[in-house]
Parts: C-alpha cells; sequence; structure tokens
C-alpha cells in the first residue's frame, strides 16, 4: 500500500484552483473526489474524452436529485479540466448512495427549518440539534473510508479531495498503517455558520447558546450573501468580508 494525499477543499473558486494545480504537480496514479458514486462512470469517460461536457450534464439528470448540477457545483472547475490533467489518472467517488441519500434529506430539513426560522423570527433549537447530528455521523466517514482503502490498495501514489472530513480520514489511513499527509486548500478560510456547528458537534455536545447564536448567523448568511448570488460566490464573499484584516495582497496571492 503507497502513499495518499489527501487534499482538503473548502467550496470557493480558489481552493478548486488549487486542488487542479495539485492534481497537475502531483501526477497520482488515481484520485478520489467527495462526490456521488453513481455518477463515477461517467466522470471517467469526461476524464477520458470520451463524451462531452454537456453530455455528462445530462447524465446527472438522470442519476442525481434535481437541481442535479448543485451536488457538483463546488467541484465544478476540477471537473471541465479532467480531460486535460487526467487521462492517464484512475477516478473514483467515494459517497455512496446511502450517505447521497442522508445528505438530500438533511439538505430539505435545513431549508425547510431555515425558512420556518425566517418567517417566525424563532429558533427551535431542538430541530436543529437533532438535523445538525444526524449530519455529523461517523457512520458516513466510515463508509467512505471503507472506499477510499480499497482504492489505496491498489496503487502507489493516491489523491483524495475532501471536504472537512480529511483529518478523519487521514486518522483512519494511520490506524491502518496507511502513509498519508494532509494539505488544507484555499487557505486562509473562514467556516460559515453551520460548518462550524458541525466542527464542534464532531467533538463534543454543544450549548443551546451557542447553537442559537451560529444559527442566527446562518440565517444571515442566507439572507445576506446565498439571497442574492451563487453558493460558490456567496462562501467566498462571507469569507472575504469575515477576514477583512488580512491584506488583500496575501488574500489573493493565489489567484
Amino acid at each position: 500500500m503507497g502513499e495518499v494525499g489527501i487534499l482538503v477543499k473548502p467550496p470557493t473558486l480558489r481552493a478548486a484552483r488549487e486542488c487542479l494545480e495539485n492534481i497537475c504537480r502531483l501526477r497520482a496514479q488515481s484520485i478520489l473526489f467527495n462526490l456521488p458514486d453513481c455518477i463515477e462512470e461517467s466522470l471517467v469517460s469526461l476524464s477520458r474524452g470520451e463524451i462531452s461536457y454537456d453530455q455528462f450534464l445530462k447524465v446527472l439528470e438522470e442519476k442525481l436529485p434535481y437541481p442535479s448540477s448543485a451536488w457538483i457545483k463546488e467541484y465544478e472547475p476540477i471537473i471541465k479540466e479532467l480531460c486535460n490533467v487526467s487521462r492517464d489518472i484512475d477516478i473514483y467517488c467515494y459517497m455512496d448512495s446511502q450517505t447521497l441519500k442522508e445528505h438530500v434529506e438533511t439538505s430539505m430539513d435545513i431549508a425547510l427549518l431555515t425558512i420556518k426560522s425566517i418567517v417566525s423570527e424563532k429558533i427551535d433549537i431542538d430541530s436543529w440539534l437533532h438535523i445538525l447530528k444526524k449530519m455529523v455521523t461517523r457512520e458516513e466517514y466510515l463508509r467512505s473510508f471503507r472506499k477510499i482503502l480499497r482504492v489505496c490498495n491498489s496503487y502507489d501514489r493516491v489523491l483524495c479531495v475532501s471536504g472537512f472530513e480529511g483529518k478523519y480520514l487521514k486518522k483512519k489511513l494511520s490506524e491502518e498503517d496507511v502513509y498519508s499527509w494532509v494539505k488544507y486548500l484555499g487557505q486562509p478560510y473562514h467556516f460559515t455558520p453551520l460548518e462550524i456547528l458541525k466542527k464542534i458537534l464532531l467533538r463534543r455536545e454543544v450549548s443551546k447558546d451557542i447553537v442559537e447564536k451560529l444559527v442566527r448567523e446562518h440565517i444571515k448568511f442566507i439572507r445576506e450573501y446565498v439571497y442574492y448570488m451563487p453558493y460558490i460566490e456567496a462562501v467566498e464573499r462571507w469569507v472575504e468580508e469575515k477576514l477583512y484584516w488580512i491584506p488583500p495582497r496575501i488574500r489573493y496571492r493565489d489567484l
């Protein structure tokens, strides 16, 4: 079993560009993406130039819940360039069907609860906690890890493009005596309110005061950013304004 490099990619354009640069530079034998495995075959065909990007999007409409393009939006800049950088690299997706189903359900629950909170101007803390705890189950990460480990058994150099579960995946790989390293892309980055809540819940219980504060921040993020622009652009604007104290030449030197 060889080396596994874990690229932790937040949902920003800058992180996607850095991810592409690393894929080109590191020349791994295989790449794992945190994308639904039901599109894996089509993603491979796209990376080999066997189908066009428009044909790939048609497949997404058949395979993924509506709106299908939303499930790959933060990976779109990478996917569009795959055929130029990875024709000789084997491509895999490690989000299984059960995880996809859970993500669809929790995304709907959060959207409905957000609307309810905006309309009523009240935070149902217990409902928010119930949904958020469903989003951070270790079982999801364990299912992802099993697929990653199977792929790692067949290659000497593997890249895994992950979300913020990358730290957990590295820990599990170390337990299996697999050499791995983690690189955080798109830095500096400021977590969105729900990302902060999920990170806290992965480690410990959280007070209701903190839940209420972060949910109100989430509602502000939706009303002032997501409502007016695409999600990736909204996250980038959020990061820019939260990290206002960092000089622009440092924030954007890699763009």
